[in-house]
């Protein structure tokens, strides 16, 4: 594709990683210009776009050369990675791309595709700040983050990623903003075995269980875990992973997911102006076991977001 620059493929800064997750269940608006190409935002509807950084897909009747095509965006060249979509979960090829479009402004762009030069379908894609808000509503003020935050109830230290570690605070200002980190944990072999935390994917200990998904790939059951902010509230994502390609891609989501997401939640309904200890728990042993990837938020977590489930 013309448009292609070199860019990183973050560790799920804002929710890219959940556009990977989610890729293959779910695609949004179109604005089909011709009956040769359509394209669309996938996972997220193209007003709701967050982060400076969207997945499209790009889709073309077999005549056209994907080769052909090029990106603007508000009629500049796009910053943009793209390769042909991967085959379905049915195993079919599919004629399409899938584009990783960075460097969106704060409001509407204007994405425009062309085949050879000439117009073939436009979209107006809306980008929000990471730190939102998009439809939650303005942020309630004041609002305090982890540091400012006594430890969970009956837990000695504030908000338990599920590595043995902890967040301890460090937020960025108004927003409570963390840096975003990925760790790995595997599932040693016993019964009653919990997580155990990872430091070398190139060297797995020898007590690493296998696990069989719902679509019968038996692989390690390594999970990338990964941590940061949205919206000012700490998020989390879990799915399994290949240890010999630990940061997926929207063309390489890895073979132990089986292409389905559960977002979890949190009970209890407490008044709160605060970030929050904890989520509604992403390490679910039985659901990545089957190969689901998992993801929650402090906000999600009724006692913790005043019973607001916008936010």
């Amino acid at each position: 594709m013309r448009a292609s620059h070199a860019l990183r493929f973050p560790a799920l800064r804002s929710m890219a990683f959940a556009a990977i997750l989610i890729t293959a269940t779910a695609c949004s608006g179109t604005d089909q210009r011709s009956g040769d190409v359509t394209i669309t935002t996938v996972p997220t509807p193209p007003q709701y776009v967050s982060g400076g950084e969207t997945l499209l897909r790009i889709d073309a009747v077999p005549g056209v050369d994907l080769a052909a095509i090029s990106i603007t965006v508000d009629g500049r060249e796009a910053v943009a990675v793209s390769a042909p979509a991967p085959t379905d979960r049915m195993g079919r090829t599919q004629h399409a791309l899938l584009v990783l479009l960075d460097g969106l402004v704060v409001g509407d762009n204007e994405v425009v595709v062309s085949v050879d030069g000439a117009l073939a379908a436009s979209l107006t894609v809306t980008n929000y700040p990471t730190a939102g808000p998009i439809f939650s509503g303005e942020h309630l003020e004041p609002y305090f983050c982890l540091e400012d935050l006594p430890p969970t109830r009956g837990e000695a230290r504030s908000f338990a990623i599920g590595n043995g570690e902890f967040l301890d605070g460090g937020g960025h200002g108004a927003n409570c903003s963390l840096e975003t980190r990925v760790d790995f944990v595997y599932r040693p072999t016993g019964e009653d075995a919990e997580f155990q935390p990872l430091a070398d994917l190139a060297s797995l200990p020898s007590d690493v269980a296998q696990t069989t998904t719902s679509e019968g790939k038996t692989v390690p059951f390594v999970v990338r875990l990964e941590t940061g902010t949205i919206n000012r509230a700490i998020y989390q994502t879990a799915t399994l992973v290949d240890p010999s390609h630990p940061e997926p891609d929207p063309w390489n989501p890895g073979s132990g997911w089986n292409g389905r997401l559960v977002y979890t939640f949190g009970g209890g309904c407490e008044a709160g102006f605060f970030q929050g200890t904890s989520t509604g728990r992403v390490l679910r042993e039985d659901m990545l076991a089957a190969g689901y990837a998992v993801a929650s938020s402090s906000l999600n977590v009724n006692a913790q977001g005043g019973c607001n489930d916008p936010l």
